[in-house]
């Protein structure tokens, strides 16, 4: 009897541990997921710009030959957002969150700041939470737009 116990004991310390890496191992893929397409859109907005702006570390101002975006980090939401206006007159101010409501945005930066940067640094740090824990996940990229002038 002693050692069915200790071989259930293992058993289900192993189970528990496979489930528990399964878990972390899907929050990391959905993260990495919905990162890769936040990041695929703005180097996309890139790759056919006019102008690029970096006001300020947590935004940047796209302007294409017919569509202004702008993406944004939303201190209160934890989030990152993102919004869109024809040109001209390129000043959108309905952002709507690109995030997954399971996701905290804890740093989501561009660099340099300034007009025109010949290549962007993009940041996005934050944490996937599930029913086994928090997930934290960092992705760092850089980018060469392609102004057109």
């Amino acid at each position: 009897m002693v050692v069915i116990g200790v071989i259930s004991a293992v058993s289900t310390q192993i189970l528990f541990d496979t489930l528990t890496v399964k878990s972390k191992q899907n929050s990391l893929e959905q993260s990495t997921d919905a990162s890769y397409v936040i990041i695929e859109q703005i180097v996309s907005s890139l790759k056919t710009a006019k102008s690029v702006n970096i006001p300020n570390a947590n935004l940047i101002e796209i302007q294409g030959d017919a569509l202004c975006v702008n993406y944004r980090y939303n201190l209160v939401n934890l989030s990152i957002e993102r919004a869109q206006d024809v040109n001209p007159p390129c000043s959108p101010d309905l952002y709507l969150t690109l995030t997954r409501q399971d996701t905290k945005i804890t740093n989501f930066n561009f660099s340099p700041p300034g007009f025109l940067p010949e290549n962007v640094s993009i940041l996005i740090e934050g944490e996937s939470q599930n029913s086994l824990g928090v997930h934290p996940f960092k992705y760092q990229t850089s980018v060469v737009p392609r102004v057109s002038l």
